[in-house]
């Protein structure tokens, strides 16, 4: 059994739709991003799904020829359309992100990190492009968390308090040490 992983299918692997040979044993998963023309839209849109994006999600499984040949599709076993992502999935990939970031800096330096509403609300808010979606996402906890985190660690700043809490204004984040708390980890990125 072989399984073939095949990313934005429609627009890098037209070669392979005239591949042939002996493919019995084979999966082929294959991603799309297909825009519709009715309303121009993808897969992503913050504020999850509504009316209209089922009905749009209903358009594409139900004439698939508007986007491939029928030679293709005569080939498929199954679609499956992904929804919109909501804000409580950014903010679901968000806590992974931060998870991860936080537990590290534990380990290697023993020093808890706190992130409050107003920083995460900064995060979800400019990690989030309508054109690309949650991808963003990751640039954005680098930018605003990761490098400022940094920049901690390399003058050894981080290791000064034994938590620093992340805070937010109107544009960025801020990260003041906590002297008086010691949060469990769970409390620092849940």
């Amino acid at each position: 059994m072989s399984v073939f992983f095949l990313r934005q299918f429609f627009y890098r692997h037209s070669a392979l739709l005239f591949f042939t040979g002996d493919a019995q044993n084979c999966i082929f998963i294959m991603t799309a991003n297909v825009k519709l023309k009715k309303n121009n839209i993808t897969g992503f849109k913050i504020g999850g799904t509504d009316q209209s994006s089922l009905s749009d999600s209903q358009d594409i499984t139900n004439n698939p020829k508007t986007w491939l040949q029928p030679e293709f599709i005569n080939r498929i076993d199954e679609q499956l359309i992904f929804n919109h992502l909501g804000e409580n999935d950014l903010r679901q990939i968000l806590n992974i992100q931060l998870k991860e970031i936080f537990i590290n800096i534990k380990e290697k330096y023993g020093t808890n990190i706190s992130i409050d509403s107003r920083a995460r609300n900064l995060l979800v808010a400019n990690g989030y492009s309508y054109e690309y979606g949650a991808r963003e996402l990751h640039r954005t906890i680098e930018r605003y968390v990761q490098v400022p985190l940094s920049n901690l660690v390399l003058t050894r700043e981080i290791t000064k308090y034994p938590v620093w809490k992340l805070t937010a204004d109107a544009e960025k984040i801020i990260i003041l040490p906590e002297e008086s708390q010691v949060l469990s980890p769970l409390n620092c990125y849940c």
